[in-house]
């Protein structure tokens, strides 16, 4: 099922349920060492990472470094 959410301040829609399936439709890598994850403003640790849920309204932040420099 499909619900919207936000991802680094826009909109999207998405039928992922939690953060490794988030990650995965967004093509990031999860085991990169540098990327980090905000749930509505509280990080999650990657060891919860499998268990996070996203849930329609929420907003996500998915840091990592940009290339070039």
């Amino acid at each position: 099922m499909n619900s919207t959410i936000k991802i680094n301040g826009k909109k999207r829609m998405t039928a992922a349920s939690t953060v490794v399936e988030l990650l995965k439709a967004e093509k990031i890598d999860v085991e990169a060492k540098f990327v980090a994850i905000a749930i509505n403003g509280s990080v999650v640790s990657r060891r919860n990472w499998p268990n996070a849920e996203i849930k329609p309204g929420d907003d996500v932040e998915i840091v990592s470094p940009a290339p070039g420099g």
